[in-house]
């Protein structure tokens, strides 16, 4: 199965359990980058490294996808302003595993940054 099989069926997958990141999912174009090392996202599309994503479980890439839609739902990309973009996007992370971890129940992946 290649990469956009697996993001699509975890497009359905958060339409059903999650309607609302599912919404966000279905609209938000997916974007394969070698460049960058996991995933990112610019707000408008979704970037994931091929090779990366390949190695992960399933439940892992339910975690990068859902990642990266917690942060255009919590409007980082267009909240950041004039702050310090590194420190910004540590605090969102931390926040964001947090909600992966303790309420959708996702395993967390080796090295996020994490606080309970």
């Amino acid at each position: 199965m290649n990469i956009m099989e697996e993001i699509k069926k975890i497009k359905v997958n958060l339409l059903l359990e999650h309607p609302f990141f599912g919404a966000i999912l279905a609209q938000t174009p997916i974007v394969t980058a070698e460049l960058i090392p996991t995933a990112a996202t610019d707000g408008d599309k979704i970037y994931i490294n091929p090779i990366y994503f390949s190695k992960l479980s399933n439940k892992e890439k339910k975690f990068v996808v859902l990642h990266e839609v917690l942060h255009i739902a919590l409007l980082h990309p267009v909240r950041i302003a004039d702050r310090d973009q590194k420190l910004f996007n540590i605090a969102g992370d931390i926040v964001i595993n947090y909600l992966l971890h303790n309420r959708f129940n996702l395993p967390l992946l080796e090295g996020v940054l994490y606080h309970p």
